[in-house]
């Protein structure tokens, strides 16, 4: 079997980490040392655990630039 693995901007991946065929990790995102990621990790979450959990949400979320009136 091969799928390929994505990787997308700005994420973080923990040293030791083994990231299993076909798994997308969201924008931003960042994996915990020696961490097992076997599905998918939303953008801007913190996950971490063997198998990887997603533990907080909206982690490092840019905020939205605020326009004066």
């Amino acid at each position: 079997d091969i799928r390929p693995v994505r990787i997308c901007r700005h994420a973080w991946i923990g040293n030791g980490c083994h990231i299993l065929k076909g798994v997308t990790i969201g924008e931003g995102a960042v994996i915990g040392a020696n961490s097992v990621v076997i599905s998918n990790i939303p953008p801007y979450c913190l996950a971490l655990g063997n198998p990887a959990e997603v533990l907080i949400q909206n982690y490092g979320r840019p905020k939205v630039p605020v326009t004066p009136i």
